[in-house]
């Protein structure tokens, strides 16, 4: 990819980052996302805040994951290089570690099925939502689980008492994914994961 492409994908990167953070899906240095440019792969710097994201903390890794420019990559690379990798037709990984949704994956159980579809935007984009069972950040383990799930069509994913992983060809498919699951998990947290749910012969009418 030329250049000024690569460029263009790093100040996006840089641009959404920023709304993750203005939207609080992330706080402090915790959160990260990657992108594809090219061959390349443009990933968040590790220990640095979303929302003070620039070009020049954006980190250029190969596809093996060497470091061709910027500073160290977050310590969840791993993770987000083995999703790129199992999903080719996919350019953007989104991890977020908003408080609400740290709050549903605690009380939601690990499975294939986590929060209910509670709303619309949820039902059409992210139901049937999967759960991994908790997994120490920045590990092969985990990184091997979540590539694992993602390996066939899933966009989304919850890790307990961590955070949401989301994809997408576009940033703003994976961003907006993101918040649609962070509106579901704020709804499952205030009403206690109890109430009624979107009836789920309804649920192919919506989509």
């Amino acid at each position: 990819m030329k250049s000024n492409a690569t460029a263009t994908v790093r100040e996006q990167l840089c641009r959404y980052c920023r709304r993750l953070y203005d939207r609080r899906l992330v706080s402090g240095n915790a959160g990260n996302m990657a992108a594809r440019a090219g061959e390349k792969i443009l990933l968040t710097a590790s220990g640095c805040c979303l929302g003070d994201m620039t070009p020049d903390r954006v980190t250029t890794l190969d596809g093996d994951g060497r470091v061709l420019a910027g500073p160290p990559p977050t310590r969840e690379a791993r993770m987000h290089l083995e999703i790129l990798a199992v999903r080719p037709d996919l350019n953007v990984v989104c991890h977020v570690h908003g408080a609400h949704i740290i709050a549903a994956s605690i009380m939601a159980r690990p499975g294939r099925d986590t929060l209910p579809p509670l709303t619309p935007a949820f039902a059409a984009l992210a139901w049937p939502l999967a759960m991994l069972p908790f997994q120490v950040p920045g590990t092969r383990a985990l990184a091997k689980s979540a590539a694992r799930e993602f390996s066939g069509k899933r966009r989304a994913l919850l890790l307990r008492n961590h955070g949401l992983l989301t994809v997408g060809s576009s940033f703003r498919e994976a961003v907006t994914l993101a918040e649609e699951v962070d509106e579901a998990a704020r709804v499952f947290v205030l009403t206690g994961g109890r109430g009624d749910t979107i009836p789920e012969e309804d649920i192919p009418r919506i989509r």
